[in-house]
């Protein structure tokens, strides 16, 4: 398209996203089965199937991860190796009140984020200030995530039951003002309050496969990656969760919705309900 002053502009209008998926705010959008540029098995841009062009990529081959055809459920994933792969993308994120994070993935070599519990990120960006990286990290044995408003002490964790070891999951974060929450196959596991509202202190560059520092590295498989400049609602996130489990899972819908188990939690003290009923205190 080119303007009146003679300037021009590329843009990707897409199809309307299929049922569960909400549109509005919806400002990257990756899909193994779609989009993906590879020369041979190695990719060299994942194209952002919102309609904003926030194309992931990477020019280097030798950080290039891989494109596994058919990975669970007849559907392909993006394979990093966890020691120098990764692509990048462009969605600055400061100032936002409400977002939402989403991931379909495997860790396929157990990890725990480091001392900064924000290595080796599957979906991160870093900061410019301290306490402002903001990212989500599904290991095997536990979940990371951070949206990162230079806060101190903010680093939610919820440790797994068991470990799922390199098997894939579902995994939401979700920012809603003052209150961090996260859901992992369809199960609300995490919710803490008194967090500063707006995210602050944060690098405009997304990473999908490299954490903190950005010299810490992934080892996993991502299938979709969705990042909305909003909290879903609900009822949306139910919607959403149903359509990853039916495409990734094969199951009709979230079931395990009214199985939900919540921690109570306050800025450096939690105590969290796991599966088995016990109660876990993190200081």
């Amino acid at each position: 398209m080119t303007d009146s002053a003679g300037a021009s502009a590329a843009f990707t209008i897409g199809p309307p996203p299929p049922a569960g998926v909400p549109a509005a705010g919806l400002a990257l959008w990756l899909r193994a089965d779609a989009g993906v540029s590879a020369n041979g098995s190695a990719v060299a841009q994942w194209q952002d199937q919102s309609g904003n062009g926030v194309h992931a990529s990477q020019a280097a081959a030798v950080s290039q991860p891989m494109l596994v055809a058919n990975a669970l459920n007849g559907q392909p994933a993006i394979q990093f190796d966890g020691l120098n792969d990764f692509l990048t993308f462009t969605l600055p994120i400061n100032g936002l009140t409400g977002m939402t994070l989403c991931l379909v993935s495997a860790n396929t070599a157990a990890r725990t984020g480091g001392s900064s519990e924000a290595g080796d990120a599957a979906l991160f960006w870093n900061e410019t200030q301290s306490w402002g990286t903001v990212g989500l990290s599904p290991f095997q044995g536990l979940v990371q995530f951070r949206f990162g408003t230079t806060q101190t002490l903010n680093w939610p964790t919820y440790n797994r039951p068991a470990s799922i070891g390199g098997a894939f999951s579902t995994t939401l974060a979700i920012k809603n003002g003052s209150t961090d929450s996260l859901y992992v196959n369809g199960v609300p596991v995490l919710a803490e309050g008194g967090k500063f509202a707006s995210i602050a202190g944060v690098q405009s560059t997304g990473n999908l496969g490299r954490g903190y520092n950005n010299d810490t590295f992934f080892p996993g498989a991502i299938a979709e990656v969705l990042v909305y400049r909003r909290a879903l609602s609900e009822t949306e996130r139910q919607g959403l969760e149903a359509y990853l489990q039916a495409k990734y899972f094969g199951l009709a819908a979230a079931a395990s919705q009214t199985s939900a188990t919540w921690l109570i939690s306050r800025p450096t003290i939690r105590i969290e309900r796991l599966a088995d009923g016990q109660l876990r205190c993190r200081v």
